[in-house]
């Protein structure tokens, strides 16, 4: 009987793994907040007209680095209004941030128009 043969999927697995496991307690919130960005922008990514796999890996990845830069200043209100502890308002933000995607400018829209309401400028 052969030897079995470790694949490349399995050997990332587990250095991922491995990684985890050593600098989970450092990196663990930020490590859920770049998993959590991934799937939200692979919600938008599903949306887009992306014509080649070179514009798609370089939405996701603008969306990727653009939900993790803003997820601490987004979050902080979250966390000051004890709406969401710590550990869960991080992921919830980037999720967020990353579904939002590059819909930002109707989402900014939005909001400017009901504060208008709100005002009477209607």
């Amino acid at each position: 009987m052969s030897e079995p043969q470790a694949t490349i999927v399995q050997g990332g697995a587990s250095v991922v793994g491995g990684l985890i496991v050593l600098a989970g307690p450092e990196l663990g919130p930020w490590l859920a907040v770049l998993a959590a960005s991934f799937v939200g922008s692979l919600w938008t990514l599903g949306a887009s007209d992306t014509d080649d796999k070179g514009r798609a890996l370089f939405l996701l990845a603008r969306i990727n680095l653009t939900a993790c830069a803003l997820t601490g200043c987004v979050a902080v209100p979250v966390v000051t209004y004890n709406l969401l502890p710590y550990e869960y308002a991080l992921p919830a933000v980037a999720f967020c941030l990353g579904a939002i995607g590059a819909h930002y400018k109707s989402l900014i829209e939005w909001a400017i128009g009901k504060a208008k309401q709100r005002a009477g400028g209607g």
